[in-house]
């Protein structure tokens, strides 16, 4: 919510902030389109003039923030200088506005105050307001593209409400240019219409200076009374969209400034059709239609329709829309209270693509839902009167429950409705997201409705008293801490609870919470270091006795310094917690500032502890971390941060075609323990090039990506070279329709009225009740909920496989009230219970925090009795995880498939002390320990743990010792695995004993290229491993083939290896690859060539019935007999599907003799044959026969 106003307030203040410059003489009529106003707030402000260039200096900015005076009276201050970018005069009055918002239970007000500057070196401004909630700063001036600063503080949390702060916001006006024109129809005649500029823009100061606003990219007008229209942009590429009253808008390119650009409407196809409201089918007159198309992105992440255009009904209820280009579109409409109707009815989809005309459309409208119901207390039953309930756009009084419990809500057009009464909560809320807070604000909570064709829906729901989580803040001595301020952390999250307390004098404090939750509470106090509880598990019941222990804490200062040791203005410095070893972070244990003008920095009041300090500058690569020991009360002022000289990679990215690839995302990363896993991204350009600059030194792994297409990785990339190309493998993408299927559990009848969510667009069948479809790409997953009234959530994974005789996939969501888990859990040794032992239920991806929070998935907590025991009811139906987990103990992990109204009982759950890993990473010749290694251990799952995502994984870093320790981890076999994947293993962890696994790197290298019929394949694997002493130890290094076909692998111990390569040969077909064997021998320190030839032998055939026909979706396999000599082939069977002529292809044999049959089908057969492939040849044609399998 609060992000929302925070850009309705940019937009429509810098719509105002202009209208007074314009008023006072500023900007010229008609540059603006001005919106609604706001009520001018009590509030003191102050401009003057005269401040000169040397006044807008970075150093003298930085130098006068330092001297900035608070306000009295406990108001807020928020001040700033206005100054030209350029160095040059203003030579205008420039208005400055303050966009203030306070949100209420009622509704959120907003106020406007704006203060003058005249004068031609700028000013400065200053204003004296109460504590708000969030505000905004707008500054704009005739000449100038106007500014916006959000007054939000970096790296900290949320300000208390009514807490007073000082905000300073300097603008560095930038001068804009002029494009104007002219709307016209095909004769030439003048359109009155609107026109809106977007453009792409460079931040100013943010090398220096972070507290500065920065330019608006956008800027809309109304065209005059001839078509003429004048808008003041940024003197670069700008696009223009233009839309005038029934037509199809226009969009152009151009340079400002720029002057007689045309938009000429009228060309194109003709859209006709009528608007009736549901119900009576009346025509609506008077009512606007809107054509929505394609949206374009720009910089700040806002949308704006590049199609938006408008039409109004005539007193029959026509609409037309003339000259609509080419393309996909929208149409919905709505009236003085008239809405769409939800669905197809409402919500017209239009395809132009031929550019043709198209008439006879209906639009339905409709007043809104109206929503009845009763409103109960769950644990009596009894009505619960004065529930508040409201549309959160609504600002009317909210609507109250009667003595009864009963509603009536009219006009609801949205799918939720925000309800509120003081103590309770929602009991029914489904659309919780495991890790997050959903805390209670002032608004209430969301409650879900399903709005569909029937109009008149009835939605009864229960509340139960809140959860809380209470307890103290203290000194380490028993005082308490007053007046502190108090927020909720979601665990393994950063974002906070809105609504942050005060400790009372006792310093206690309580929060509203909600259930299935696990958070961290934090504290902070004027002259104490920030403290965290230790991690609170939230179940069904209210948590008490929470303590956090809070201390004056240290001081950390210093400088920051470039390559020369020159002090460095404005570098980013950074303070962290460092996180346990082998344990995720908890909460936002992390510190901000800005270097001043001699590179000075401080942090005041630091926990005691070790802390992690970085810096890091634009021009520069980051400094190396620096880890710093914090004493409490003592300060520490000798710390150096010297940054580093920056270097860059630059290279192109191309598909197999050699053709450029655009909007890629590059990136190289080197991960060395002294400055962290070190990350820089870009994007490709139109040309396909990329430029990755603030590198340091190293070598690093370059990663190339279009999301769900292709990717590509390059090993061992040095800095400071060019030609660093990528080549992807662009398939040919198909999408394949995936049909999914909503039904009532029992009676396995459709439901007709339910919602999907998705990572993509779900839609519903209208001619298919209880049907929905997914477009995916092939053999593309996705995880999708679907949520139904009355029944649990139901969340399975879909995969878009490519089924046979071309049949869409179909899933099936029966839906119900879900399931119940029981179980004991019992220490492993003598077999007693255990008491308060944290479980949790949930699917693997929501255990581990990998579902996106809008599917709606939750994990449910619980806590064991003193026997031991644990219940979960209502749990959602699927494949879930259940994992038992206590301090100094290994986690316990087991799954099951829960099935509607059955009770699931786990049995005994034993958890033990588990073992102990040590991981020692080493350098050949001399065992040298190799330190800051990333390790990771994962359990070795069977078949059946891998479909159902049953995985455990542990993380760790090699010390200075290159050592790398796991405590409490469940018996059973391990992956080994080097973070970068350039080695792995596995070994065995047994119940109280210590594993000692050794990985050694070496100094050998091995290059080479590798060649298909005498062509170089580009993103192939070669995978070398040799076996160790032990039996358990088996170390594997990994690399793929460059652009140019070539690979080199580094590191490597002297010894035998086995080399294997793949080519996965997309335009053979689906699951067409050729594979190779061979070994080699490394010596230490020497680099060995070894080229590779993949084979390209093939047999090519058809399969044909009884009758001669052809047989379509057949799978033939072949089986490899022998291969006279090596390099081998590893001996499986491959596969390939006949089309529809029956016939089919198998690529990449090997020279050697093969046996063919088709496969998968019970009722026919076919003989078996036998072929002979030459080397690198191809086979003589075969014809296989299917004939009826003889009873």
């Amino acid at each position: 919510m609060r992000k929302r106003w925070s850009w309705m307030l940019v937009v429509v203040a810098l719509a105002l902030v202009v209208l007074f410059a314009w008023k006072r003489g500023g900007l010229a009529p008609g540059e603006i389109l001005d919106e609604e106003g706001f009520s001018t707030g009590e509030v003191t402000a102050s401009g003057s003039r005269g401040s000169d260039a040397k006044a807008s200096s970075p150093q003298a900015r930085a130098e006068r923030r330092k001297n900035i005076a608070a306000a009295p009276g406990g108001k807020s201050v928020y001040t700033g200088l206005v100054y030209a970018a350029d160095g040059g005069s203003l030579d205008t009055t420039v208005t400055v506005a303050l966009n203030a918002s306070v949100t209420t239970a009622s509704a959120v007000t907003l106020d406007l105050t704006t203060t003058t500057l005249v004068g031609h070196g700028g000013g400065e401004y200053r204003f004296e307001v109460d504590p708000v909630d969030s505000a905004m700063v707008n500054a704009g001036g005739a000449g100038f593209i106007s500014m916006a600063a959000d007054t939000s503080p970096e790296g900290e949390e949320a300000p208390l409400r009514g807490t007073p702060r000082v905000v300073v916001r300097d603008f560095a006006m930038q001068r804009g240019a002029e494009v104007s024109g002219r709307l016209v129809d095909t004769t030439g005649a003048p359109l009155s219409g609107i026109v809106t500029a977007v453009w792409e823009y460079e931040r100013l100061a943010t090398k220096e200076d972070v507290a500065s606003g920065f330019p608006v990219n956008d800027s809309t007008t109304e065209a005059g009374p001839g078509g003429e229209f004048r808008l003041k942009t940024s003197a670069t590429e700008v696009t223009l969209m233009a839309a005038s009253p029934g037509y199809g808008a226009l969009m152009k390119k151009v340079t400002a400034p720029a002057r007689g650009v045309e938009f000429r409407f009228g060309d194109g196809a003709l859209v006709e059709g009528r608007v009736l409201q549901v119900g009576s089918n009346d025509l609506v007159s008077s009512a606007t239609v809107f054509m929505n198309g394609e949206t374009i992105g720009v910089p700040d992440n806002r949308l704006f329709d590049r199609t938006k255009a408008s039409a109004v009904t005539d007193r029959l209820g026509n609409f037309m829309f003339r000259g609509v280009p080419k393309g996909s579109f929208s149409l919905s409409a709505s009236g003085e209270k008239l809405f769409p109707m939800p669905g197809p009815k409402g919500n017209l989809e239009l395809n132009l693509s031929d550019g043709l005309s198209t008439s006879g459309h209906t639009l339905f409208v409709y007043p809104g839902h109206t929503v009845r119901g009763q409103v109960t207390e769950k644990m009596t039953g009894a009505p619960m009167p004065d529930v508040r309930l409201k549309q959160w756009w609504d600002k009317n009084k909210p609507t109250l429950t009667d003595s009864n419990g009963r509603f009536t809500i009219t006009g609801v057009v949205r799918n939720e409705l925000i309800v509120y009464k003081e103590g309770f909560r929602l009991s029914d809320v489904v659309s919780e997201t495991p890790g997050d807070i959903r805390p209670r604000s002032s608004e209430g909570e969301n409650l879900w409705l399903q709005l569909g064709e029937e109009t008149e829906i009835t939605r009864d729901f229960e509340m139960v008293e809140s959860l809380t989580v209470s307890g103290r803040v203290s000194l380490k001595n028993g005082d308490s801490v007053p007046d502190a301020t108090v927020s909720l952390e979601s665990y393994g999250y950063t974002r906070q609870s809105p609504n942050p307390k005060k400790t009372q004098p006792d310093g206690t404090f309580r929060f509203d919470v909600e259930p299935n939750t696990n958070l961290n509470v934090k504290a902070t106090a004027e002259g104490y270091a920030n403290a965290w509880s230790d991690l609170v598990n939230i179940a069904d019941d209210s948590v008490t006795g929470v303590v956090i222990l809070m201390e004056t804490g240290g001081t950390l200062a210093g400088v920051v310094v470039d390559p020369a040791g020159k002090p460095v203005l404005g570098a980013d410095v950074g303070a962290s917690v460092p996180p346990e070893e082998g344990k995720a972070p908890e909460g936002n244990r992390f510190w901000e500032t800005k270097s001043d003008a001699d590179g000075k920095f401080v942090f005041f009041n630091l926990p005691s502890g070790e802390i992690v300090l970085n810096a890091a500058h634009a021009q520069f690569a980051n400094c190396e971390l620096k880890r710093v020991v914090v004493e409490n009360g003592k300060t520490r002022s000798d710390i150096r941060l010297q940054l580093r000289k920056s270097h860059f990679i630059e290279g192109r990215v191309m598909d197999q075609n050699k053709k450029p690839v655009p909007e890629a995302t590059v990136s190289f990363f080197n991960n060395d323990r002294s400055s962290g896993v070190y990350l820089r991204n870009t994007k490709s350009d139109e040309k396909g090039k990329y430029r990755v600059e603030g590198l340091k030194e190293g070598l690093y792994m370059g990663q190339c990506r279009v999301p769900d297409v292709a990717s590509a990785r390059l090993e061992n990339v040095e800095v400071d070279r060019k030609g660093v190309d990528f080549v992807l493998n662009i398939p040919k993408l198909d999408f394949i329709t995936v049909v999914g299927k909503v039904t009532d559990w029992k009676t396995l009848k459709p439901i007709s009225q339910f919602e999907v969510r998705a990572l993509g667009f779900a839609k519903q069948s209208p001619d298919k009740p209880g049907e929905f479809q997914l477009q995916m790409r092939p053999n593309e997953s996705n995880t999708v909920t679907v949520l139904a009234e009355g029944c649990l959530p139901y969340t399975q994974q879909m995969t878009a496989s490519e089924w046979p005789g071309g049949v869409p996939p179909e899933y099936n969501f029966p839906m119900g009230p879900g399931g119940t888990i029981i179980g004991r859990v019992l220490n492993r040794s003598d077999k007693t219970p255990l008491a308060g032992v944290k479980v949790a239920v949930g699917s693997e991806g929501a255990m581990q925090g990998f579902v996106m929070p809008q599917l709606g998935v939750k994990v449910l907590n619980t806590i064991t009795t003193e026997k031991g025991e644990f219940v979960f009811q209502k749990t959602p139906p699927g494949v879930k995880v259940v994992e038992a987990k206590i301090e100094g103990k290994a986690p316990c992990r087991e799954r099951l498939r829960v099935s509607h109204d059955q009770v699931h009982d786990m049995g005994d759950m034993l958890t033990g002390t588990g073992g102990t890993v040590r991981v020692q990473v080493v350098r050949d010749p001399g065992g040298e320990p190799v330190e800051g290694t990333s390790i990771q251990i994962t359990l070795s799952p069977d078949i059946s743990s891998i479909a159902d995502g049953n995985i455990i994984t542990f993380d760790s870093q090699t010390n200075g010792e290159g050592l790398a320790l796991f405590g409490n981890i469940p018996s059973g076999s391990y992956y080994v695995r080097e973070q970068s994947a350039k080695l792995y293993g596995s070994c065995a962890v047994k119940e109280g004993e210590v594993t000692e696994f050794v990985m050694t790197l070496g100094t050998g290298t091995l290059s080479g290229l590798l060649t298909f019929q005498g062509k170089p394949l580009p993103q192939c694997q070669i995978s070398l491993s040799t076996k160790g002493e032990g039996a358990e130890e088996n170390i594997h290094f990994i690399a793929q083939t460059n652009g140019e076909g070539r690979y080199t692998i580094n590191d490597l111990p002297a010894g035998s290896y086995q080399v294997d390569a793949s080519y996965h040969m997309r335009d053979a077909g689906p699951g067409q690859a050729s594979f190779l064997t061979v070994t080699t021998d490394i010596k230490g320190g020497d680099e060995q060539k070894l080229d590779i030839s993949m084979p390209s032998g093939r047999i090519a055939g058809r399969v044909i019935d009884a009758d001669g026909n052809p047989v379509e979706n057949t799978y033939v396999t072949s089986a490899y007999n022998e291969a006279p000599n090596e390099p081998h082939f590893n001996r499986i069977g491959r596969t390939a599907e006949s089309d529809k002529t029956g016939a089919f292809n198998l690529h990449g044999l090997e020279g050697g003799s093969y046996t063919l049959y088709v496969d998968g089908f019970p009722d026919r057969e076919s003989e078996t044959e036998t072929v002979i492939v030459p080397p690198d040849g191809e086979a003589p044609p075969i014809t296989l026969q299917l004939l009826p399998v003889e009873e």
